[in-house]
């Protein structure tokens, strides 16, 4: 069983957060060319992120939220995040397999040069099947779900199931990934759900709140049953309680995705 409350907090805006958003936004690939040489891991966060973080943090505090735990990704900008939270007395645990993504070969591509590897491929993967996409020598958020979350979770489940709640600085294609799991997505919810706005969905600092206690009764159930979003920087109000639906499908369900997915092929073949 995992804890009453889960938290995760995407890291703050880092300086390859920065890099890409001049980079689509703009057309300027400047800042790329400063750091596309050094590793994504050591990514320090940028002035705005260092900003999100203190925000984010006092607006823990100003709710008085406690954690039982605290853990952070290995990388750099996670624990840049996580101390600069400012939590009065806590101490970080640090976990490898939280850490970001691996995105391979397109670690050291400009955004320019990712689209242009991406079109080279000729089973479309990126466009057809966004779940089990793996780029040469990276992850597919599958391998994040089914692999490196699962390992996370069982050390959840075993020693942290009595705690009111936890607290998960990582990263925001991990964040995707857990609630693939949480959430219980199908790969093509996962498409469907996070789209082409993912990083405005999962902006830089955004908690994403899940919970066993029944908002409306307080009555506590042995899964999370119910999920929530803030982004305390942006808008300190926290989005309404979301059920999460443990969804099963009839046989002509089934053939209706399976319609779905001939349709797709043909509109991007």
């Amino acid at each position: 069983m995992l804890p009453k409350n889960l938290w995760y907090l995407r890291h703050g805006q880092s300086t390859r957060n920065l890099a890409g958003k001049r980079a689509y936004e703009k057309n300027d690939d400047s800042l790329f060319e400063q750091i596309i040489n050094q590793p994504s891991s050591l990514a320090t966060l940028s002035e705005l992120g260092i900003e999100q973080a203190v925000k984010t943090g006092n607006w823990i505090r100003g709710h008085n939220i406690k954690f039982g735990r605290h853990y952070t990704s290995s990388h750099v900008r996670a624990k840049q995040t996580a101390g600069l939270l400012d939590l009065p007395g806590v101490q970080w645990y640090v976990n490898n397999n939280i850490r970001e993504r691996s995105g391979g070969v397109m670690e050291d591509m400009t955004p320019a040069q990712r689209a242009e590897y991406l079109g080279k491929l000729r089973n479309r993967a990126h466009l057809l099947d966004l779940f089990n996409f793996r780029p040469d020598r990276g992850e597919s958020f599958a391998d994040i779900a089914d692999i490196r979350w699962q390992i996370f979770l069982s050390t959840l489940h075993r020693e942290c199931c009595k705690m009111d709640a936890v607290l998960v600085v990582n990263h925001g294609d991990n964040m995707w990934a857990a609630r693939s799991i949480h959430e219980r997505w199908t790969p093509q919810d996962f498409e469907n759900n996070r789209g082409v706005e993912a990083h405005g969905k999962i902006s830089n600092c955004t908690l994403l709140h899940y919970t066993r206690i029944n908002p409306k009764t307080g009555e506590e159930v042995p899964y999370l049953g119910w999920y929530r979003i803030c982004c305390p920087w942006k808008d300190p109000q926290p989005t309404a309680w979301t059920p999460i639906v443990r969804k099963r499908y009839s046989s002509a369900e089934l053939l209706n995705q399976v319609q779905a997915a001939e349709s797709k092929l043909k509109q991007v073949s």
